[in-house]
């Protein structure tokens, strides 16, 4: 009986050693990075604007105008209609608004839109994009009365000199924002300050560069509110293989 012991316990004390040797050849956590990780993860959910709270399904509108470039509204456009694959957004519904009935971009294309003036109050989010259209535009009292409706919406996009839009809206008081890089300039006087990166999130307001940023801004807001998973999924589904850059969160 105690030989039968006494090989029990060497069997054990070689498991014992043989896990040990297992366990040092795994490699080593790193705490610090996963503790920022989960960090970061916390602050994205804690900025991403609370449109549960609002109503489901999420509502959104596009603004559209004389003047605007295709591409800006285009390229967004088909990146985010694909939040309805996604459960935790699907029922997304989307409209085309302008203050008449049909727009013409800078090219000369003619677009019907689906409301005319609406109360941009009922929205969740309200997406702007830019064009030559803009410049005039910012001074338009008109147009800009009816923009400042969105103040009370949840999330402001804009892509190219939309954000000089939301700048005579009086949207970017205080915070920091971006544009085209040719029209840095032209933002300077409604922001604390101009940054020269293609996506700026400052608080419930997101401005991203010029015209080919609209699909790095899409992709970039599937992921703000259906998650990363999702921003991935559609990265695949558009053929996008590169890798976003130049993304601001303050």
């Amino acid at each position: 009986m105690a030989i039968f012991e006494f090989i029990v316990i060497i069997l054990l004390l070689a498991i014992v050693v043989l896990l040990f040797r297992i366990n040092s050849k795994l490699p080593e956590r790193d705490w610090v990075k996963e503790a920022m990780e989960r960090d970061r993860n916390q602050k994205h959910n804690q900025d991403a604007p609370n449109l549960k709270k609002r109503r489901l399904p999420m509502k959104i509108a596009f603004v559209l105008f004389d003047g605007l470039t295709f591409l800006d509204f285009a390229g967004f456009y088909d990146v985010i209609n694909r939040l309805n694959f996604f459960e935790q957004t699907k029922g997304t519904t989307w409209e085309t608004c302008a203050m008449t009935d049909q727009v013409t971009d800078e090219s000369g294309l003619t677009m019907k839109v689906d409301r005319v003036k609406p109360d941009l109050s009922e929205y969740d989010l309200v997406f702007i994009p830019g064009g030559m259209g803009t410049r005039k535009l910012r001074y338009d009292e008109a147009f800009v009365g009816w923009l400042k409706q969105a103040e009370s919406v949840p999330l402001k996009v804009s892509v190219c000199t939309g954000s000089l839009l939301l700048g005579a809206a009086g949207f970017l008081s205080g915070k920091k924002a971006t544009t085209h890089p040719h029209a840095y300039n032209l933002l300077e006087p409604y922001v604390t300050e101009v940054i020269q990166k293609r996506i700026v999130k400052d608080g419930n307001v997101i401005t991203a560069g010029g015209v080919a940023t609209s699909i790095d801004l899409g992709i970039y807001v599937v992921g703000l509110l259906a998650g990363q998973e999702a921003a991935a999924n559609v990265k695949l589904q558009i053929d996008y293989p590169y890798e976003m850059q130049g993304v601001v969160e303050e």
